[in-house]
């Protein structure tokens, strides 16, 4: 899946589309981890976004990359594409 509806901010932030391994996570967990507690299930009812990560939504969740399982999400290069380097 590829995060790519909020261009304006990214191209600020200097990063390209984030890059979503859905099928790696299917390996990983079951459906219902994710959804619909986390996620809603069907394309476009998401606003996902930075910030709202980095408030504990989405990725951000205590159960995903805010946790000791996962990257954290300031690891830019590991979901964005083209991250400029300062």
């Amino acid at each position: 899946m590829v995060f790519d509806d909020k261009r304006e901010s990214m191209e600020e932030a200097g990063v390209g589309p984030a890059l979503f391994p859905h099928t790696r996570h299917e390996e990983l967990y079951s459906c219902e981890e994710c959804h619909p507690s986390i996620f809603k299930k069907k394309r476009g009812a998401n606003d996902v976004s930075m910030k709202a990560n980095m408030d504990g939504r989405f990725c951000g969740t205590p159960a995903c990359h805010d946790s000791i399982g996962a990257f954290p999400l300031y690891i830019c290069t590991r979901c964005h594409i083209n991250v400029k380097q300062p």
